[in-house]
């Protein structure tokens, strides 16, 4: 609990993983209702949103690299909000934009979700320099039951939504308040969540590179003072 770093991540990873899931929880619903394809579409978006990884597969080491973790994380969170609202006011019933703009949001949400493992190994070095006990495995299982709630809140609220917009299971139509509930649903309270956990992680995340390499740095004279 004094891991002030750990806390805001637990914070920032809550409020950019659950779009992931959320629009997972919702996809088929926005397919069906609003361009009437289902799980064709669903496939095919699977499929595009595993091309979206490459990039990231490819250049994500190097971004880090340039940018810092903290910077791809942050322009990953930032990014998807920007390119989902358009994608909300733009794609209306074209699949074709749809899909281009939902291609670059998911390169976008891969970047945090790619360098958080190596942030949590930065996080673990501060403890062991606050505490000057090393915890890993607390560490790492705490931060892997956040990941769990984000999945359990993803999955929770699409169904509050739908009730709150009338969404009818047993209707072949659905009302047009019900579609704009679904499709809101779907882009915008993703971006609303992934635009707060910028701004959180931008304002009050203070494990920089640089405050990260003084700690290592410290961390291995005490090591060789000990020795």
């Amino acid at each position: 609990l004094k891991n002030q770093p750990f806390l805001i991540f637990v914070l920032f990873t809550l409020l950019s993983m659950i779009p992931v899931f959320l629009q997972q929880q919702s996809q088929l619903y926005y397919f069906t209702y609003q361009f009437n394809a289902g799980k064709d579409l669903m496939k095919f978006v699977s499929t595009l949103n595993m091309i979206a990884f490459i990039p990231i597969f490819l250049f994500g080491t190097y971004m880090v690299k340039k940018m810092g973790k903290k910077n791809t994380a942050l322009i990953g969170a930032a990014g998807f909000a920007v390119v989902e609202t358009l994608n909300y006011f733009l794609s209306g019933d074209s699949v074709t934009t749809y899909l281009v703009l939902q291609f670059f949001a998911q390169i976008f949400l891969m970047m945090p979700n790619t360098v958080c493992w190596a942030i949590i190994a930065d996080i673990v070095e501060y403890g062991q320099y606050l505490s000057g006990v090393r915890t890993e495995g607390t560490v790492y299982s705490s931060y892997s039951f956040v990941r769990k709630i984000c999945q359990a809140m993803a999955g929770f609220i699409p169904g509050i939504v739908l009730s709150i917009i009338g969404f009818n299971p047993t209707a072949a139509q659905q009302t047009a308040s019900a579609i704009s509930g679904i499709k809101m649903t779907y882009f915008l309270i993703p971006s609303v969540f992934c635009a707060i956990a910028a701004v959180v992680f931008f304002m009050f995340y203070t494990l920089t590179e640089e405050k990260h390499k003084q700690i290592v740095a410290e961390l291995g004279m005490k090591s060789s003072t000990e020795k």
